[in-house]
């Protein structure tokens, strides 16, 4: 019976992979809209995905509930991912650290647009970029908790990079900007006038940075979920 599934035995590899390692602990909430919403669109318990637009349709189903599914685990693959590149060895390599906070801030972009959609049915076609970016901007102009990260993640992508530290007794590491400091664009202002009460302020490790990230945007996830979603 659909009713009886979980992800840990019925979920794709992604899912029960995501399960075990961070979702029953850091994002259960996932798990009810999965089983009351995702699982009856495919053809589970056989493989091959969604089920075919005619049967979707027999049981009034419709397209904008195919999009919120592929969404959803769309918001699971970039946990997913930024999950896996934490786990390397320290340091988190600077690469690693950028690919990190680019996949938690697609996950709340994915997140703002899936609650956008999902709070407004029929307002969005569901197979336009372009409505999907309104839905998401609509949603992240009311739930701002983010924009920290969204902020962080193109200030690392756009222009020119922020001024990195090395410290003597943390070798490999390198140390940034916190997410919500201030980034200095004139690189000379921490070579040439480094302050050590403001660098222990407002610098940290990559691995740090990225686990506060990661925290932020995984109770985000949980406490929307827990309040608009399940």
């Amino acid at each position: 019976m659909a009713a009886d599934y979980r992800l840990a035995v019925h979920g794709d590899p992604v899912e029960r992979e995501a399960w075990s390692t961070f979702l029953e602990r850091d994002f259960p909430s996932y798990q009810p809209y999965w089983l009351r919403s995702v699982v009856p669109l495919t053809k589970r318990p056989e493989p091959g995905g969604f089920r075919p637009k005619s049967e979707l349709e027999a049981m009034g189903k419709t397209d904008h509930d195919v999009c919120l599914a592929q969404l959803h685990y769309t918001i699971l693959g970039h946990l997913q991912a930024a999950f896996d590149l934490r786990q390397a060895r320290p340091p988190l390599a600077v690469e690693n650290f950028v690919h990190t906070v680019v996949r938690l801030s697609a996950a709340g972009d994915v997140a703002h647009e899936f609650l956008g959609r999902l709070t407004n049915p029929g307002v969005y076609d569901p197979w336009s970029e372009d409505a999907g970016a309104h839905a998401r901007r609509a949603w992240r102009r009311q739930h701002p908790e983010l924009d920290d990260i969204h902020n962080y993640r193109n200030r690392l992508l756009h222009g020119r990079l922020p001024m990195g530290v090395i410290v003597q007794g943390y070798p490999g590491d390198r140390w940034l900007p916190m997410i919500g400091r201030a980034i200095d664009l004139d690189w000379r202002e921490i070579t040439e006038h480094f302050d050590l009460q403001r660098f222990s302020h407002e610098f940290d490790r990559t691995q740090n940075i990225a686990a506060v990230a990661w925290r932020k945007v995984i109770e985000y996830l949980e406490s929307s979920w827990r309040s608009v979603v399940t």
